[in-house]
Parts: structure tokens; sequence; C-alpha cells
């Protein structure tokens, strides 16, 4: 089940809640596995 609190959180609502250099770092993770997941297709 997915929670629609957290799906709501900006990437900046993110960043004040933990810290900016875990989010920027997540988010480039995430468009490398999408890219990777591209390639794959």
């Amino acid at each position: 089940m997915l929670r629609q609190d957290l799906i709501a959180l900006t990437t900046d609502d993110l960043a004040v809640l933990s810290n900016r250099g875990l989010v920027k770092r997540a988010l480039k993770e995430l468009e490398e596995a999408e890219s990777l997941s591209a390639t794959k297709c």
C-alpha cells in the first residue's frame, strides 16, 4: 500500500526533512535506474 502523504512530498519537502545531499543522490540513483531499465527493453 502506497502512502499518499509521502507521495505528495516535493523534493524540497524531503530536503527539509532529511538533507539536500541525500535527496540529490536519491534522485540521481532513480534516474540511473530508469535509464538502465529503458535500455533493457
